[in-house]
């Protein structure tokens, strides 16, 4: 590397010596010279090639690194572009299946709510051909009987004393073939012994309790239910039973008739039915069983005449304590005289009570105690039979009806109504509703051929009315076949509310109610809730259809809310549906709401719920109608009477008892009135002041967002009276199975409802505890009101009716009257409300 700088002084050191032989040498120096310079340039070239390597193989290596990270860049780059695209793609694909599915679904189910639609409409033609051609059926079957000659030759053995052509000729081809009630009574199998004289004979009070029932509900005149009760044309002098009635189907096949046959072996009852339709087919037979047999009616009487016994052992004791002694007592006022005895019969049987308790408690229970009865006896023992009766005649009225005018079940509202308290320990209640069931269920059987979708919704109907009995087994068990009928219809394992359609709304509505009478209330929940979801899933559905549809929507929203019959908790959460469907379009709006309200009807009841919890009590709904107010033999603040016009009005089934009472004051704050140590719960609620009763009711009002009152004093005597005139609404003599008073109160007051309902179906009307209600007293009715409403001024005293545990007979008619201050609390008084409907 230093070569190049040395050659300059080694020329200078030799140039001296080597002067002379410059020339010789100059060749060979210079040779030698360029040979070092060559080298020297060459080792130069080498090292600047080496560095020039170095430098490329660098400079090469940087750039390679260099596009190394490039493409590493360039490859995580594309990858992530990739994913993000691929993200896309996959959000794009799931947002397309799910519009996709979510229109198959919509798809679905309009097909499914159109399948179930045009199915219901198909058996709805369906049954109406059918009963067209009965109509049709029965027509020629009565033109053929009218012209045979068997009319005209009627045999001994005919069992009625009215001849067949005269029955058949009745109809005159206007409206619904009337269904015909034949009674065959009690007397027949004796009059064939010749022994009538050991059962009285019973037919006029048959008819007359039965013709009272049919006419208030299967009226002959009505259209949908025409019934006609043809009392007193058995002719018991011929013959019975079965070739009775197959003498009587020959002849009337072509006449709807029922024959209700009770007959009397020993000490026993037996009531038989016999039944036939419109329209029988040649081939066809005639419905002809037992409903109850072997009732032992002696039990009765039994009953009755212990009853008797042990109001005489009170009226015993009150003698002794006025000093007579116990023979002259048993003598004197121990009831009717019996022959062979000293005693009176109620003293004898109150003997005979005593010597069986104390046989009982030695373990002694085979010996049979006779007791005497009387003619009140056998009247109890009447009203027994006549219950039967009138059970078993609607029963019947009601299958007929369904099957051939399409009607609605009434016998299950009115069950609570027609098995009264008092004969709930009597009746064989279990024989006769479960032979009940089982006849509505065989003819659901019946319809199931032709109206599959109605069966369910009869079923609940039935289970809604057995639910108001003592014991709900039956209740419950005709709910759950009519909702596995329900599921099985949609062909589902549980209720959700993507199986559910509109025409499935009613039956919803009535099982949520039904699950809440038998005490479901999960159940019950569980069913709001999918109504509750169906409800959003409408509303929002219903937002984006035409105009026509949404009306179309609005007509089908209509028909599903006159299944309500009652004001269901679930009112507020269809109204608000309604609201939602038709949101943008105020006309439609206006409507839903106006379909939305319950429609409620005399007769119906209801409980309201209210916004903090629980229900209101329950309520029933009155009929409008006029009276006659006041009592013309009764005191003088009872006149002048005259005739007042009500509007219908709802009022509550019972008095307002301690449990809703104490709801109220935990809700409010309110100090609970004291039970005298008598007990709360069902009881009616005592010691409240008249204010605290408008409080209770303001407090209602507010809850349930409908007018709760007193009832005004015209009111609560239109309802108290059940459409009757007498001093009592059950006549004009006292029953104390029909009230409790000073008597047979034992000093207290009772649980609501232990005593028969009036005709309207209300309890405790009479006696329990006085009831206050909104008038202002007046000491008399001149100058009152006549359109029902209160009289109201600015006295002191307001008013009170209905007697109460306290009181004698004379404060229990129904058109007695108390009054006290306003601010006056009392162990005997109470309340009952009233509502607007």
């Amino acid at each position: 590397m230093a070569f190049p700088l040395l050659i300059p002084a080694i020329a200078s050191f030799f140039s001296g010596s080597l002067v002379n032989r410059s020339t010789q040498l100059t060749v060979s120096d210079r040779q030698r010279e360029t040979q070092l310079k060559v080298a020297a340039l060459q080792i130069a070239a080498r090292e600047r090639e080496q560095i020039g390597q170095q430098r490329f193989q660098a400079c090469m290596a940087a750039i390679g690194f260099e596009r190394q990270v490039s493409l590493e860049a360039a490859k995580s780059e594309f990858a992530l572009h990739l994913k993000k695209l691929d993200h896309k793609h996959q959000m794009a694909v799931e947002q397309y299946r799910a519009e996709v599915n979510t229109k198959l679904q919509q798809d679905n189910f309009k097909f499914q709510a159109w399948k179930l639609g045009e199915e219901i409409r198909f058996q709805q033609e369906l049954a109406a051909y059918q009963r067209e051609s009965n109509l049709l059926t029965a027509q020629a079957n009565r033109e053929t009987a009218l012209a045979s000659q068997a009319f005209k030759h009627l045999s001994d053995n005919w069992p009625l004393r009215i001849p067949p052509f005269q029955i058949i000729d009745a109809y005159k081809g206007q409206g619904a073939v009337p269904l015909r009630i034949v009674l065959s009574p009690p007397e027949v199998e004796y009059d064939k012994h010749g022994n009538a004289t050991q059962f009285p004979k019973i037919e006029e009070f048959l008819a007359s309790s039965l013709r009272k029932v049919l006419n208030r509900h299967y009226a002959f005149t009505d259209t949908e239910r025409p019934t006609q009760l043809l009392d007193g044309s058995w002719d018991s002098n011929r013959y019975h039973g079965g070739a009775s009635m197959m003498t009587l189907f020959g002849m009337l096949k072509s006449e709807p008739t029922m024959v209700l046959e009770s007959s009397v072996f020993g000490e026993y009852i037996n009531l038989k039915v016999a039944y036939w339709g419109l329209g029988q087919p040649e081939d066809s037979h005639y419905f002809y069983e037992d409903i109850i047999s072997r009732f032992p009616y002696k039990q009765v009487l039994y009953a009755s005449a212990k009853a008797r016994a042990k109001k005489w052992l009170v009226t015993r004791d009150k003698l002794l304590a006025l000093g007579k002694d116990i023979d002259t007592i048993q003598k004197r006022y121990g009831g009717a005289t019996v022959a062979g005895s000293e005693f009176g019969l109620d003293a004898l049987n109150a003997l005979l009570m005593a010597e069986a308790e104390a046989l009982a408690e030695a373990g002694i229970d085979e010996i049979e105690h006779k007791y005497h009865v009387s003619a009140q006896d056998w009247e109890a023992l009447y009203g027994t039979l006549e219950t039967l009766h009138a059970i078993v005649a609607c029963w019947l009225a009601d299958v007929h009806h369904l099957v051939y005018h399409d009607t609605a079940l009434k016998l299950p509202s009115l069950l609570s109504e027609l098995l009264a308290a008092d004969q709930l320990g009597v009746l064989p209640v279990q024989e006769l509703i479960g032979n009940l069931v089982q006849g509505y269920q065989q003819l659901l059987q019946t319809l199931a051929a032709t109206q599959p979708y109605r069966v369910p919704s009869v079923l609940l109907a039935l289970a809604t009315g057995l639910a108001q009995l003592p014991d709900q087994s039956h209740a419950s068990a005709v709910v759950a076949e009519s909702v596995r009928l329900w599921l099985a219809a949609h062909g589902v394992e549980q209720i959700a509310a993507d199986s559910v359609f509109m025409p499935d709304v009613p039956y919803l509505l009535a099982l949520s109610e039904a699950y809440q009478q038998l005490n479901k209330p999960d159940e019950a929940q569980r069913v709001r809730t999918v109504l509750e979801d169906v409800s959003v899933q409408a509303a929002l559905a219903k937002l984006s259809q035409p105009e026509a549809q949404q009306r179309a929507d609005v007509q089908a929203f209509q028909q599903a809310l006159s299944g309500l019959q009652v004001n269901s908790p679930l009112h507020n959460t269809f109204r608000q549906l309604a609201v939602e469907i038709v949101l943008h379009d105020l006309e439609q709006a206006e409507t839903a709401l106006v379909l939305a309200e319950p429609c409620l009807q005399a007769g119906d009841t209801f409980q309201d719920e209210l916004s903090q919890g629980g229900l209101t009590p329950l309520m029933k709904v009155l009929a409008g109608g006029e009276f006659q107010m006041g009592d013309s033999q009764g005191h003088g603040d009872e006149q002048p009477v005259h005739r007042v016009t009500v509007a219908s009005f709802a009022i509550g089934v019972y008095l307002v008892t301690f449990a809703e009472y104490d709801h109220f004051c935990q809700a409010t704050g309110r100090e609970k009135p004291s039970d005298q140590g008598w007990g709360r719960d069902k009881r009616p609620v005592i010691n409240v002041t008249w204010h605290d009763a408008v409080a209770y009711c303001d407090w209602l009002s507010e809850q349930s967002g409908r007018e709760y009152r007193l009832a005004s004093e015209a009111e609560w005597e239109y309802a108290a009276r059940g459409d009757t005139q007498t001093r009592y609404w059950w006549g004009n003599d006292m029953d104390g199975g029909c009230c409790w008073y000073k008597d047979n109160s034992g000093g207290k007051t009772h649980l609501v409802g232990e005593k028969r309902a009036n005709p309207f179906g209300l309890y405790d009307m009479s006696g329990n505890v006085w009831e206050w209600c909104l008038d202002t007293y007046h000491d008399s009715y001149q100058g009152a009101p006549t359109d029902g409403s209160a009289w109201l001024d600015d006295g002191a005293s307001r008013l009170l009716r209905g007697g109460s545990w306290l009181g004698n007979t004379d404060s229990c008619r129904s058109a007695s009257r108390n009054s006290h201050a306003a601010t006056y609390r009392f162990n005997s008084g109470g309340f009952r409300i009233c509502a607007r409907i």
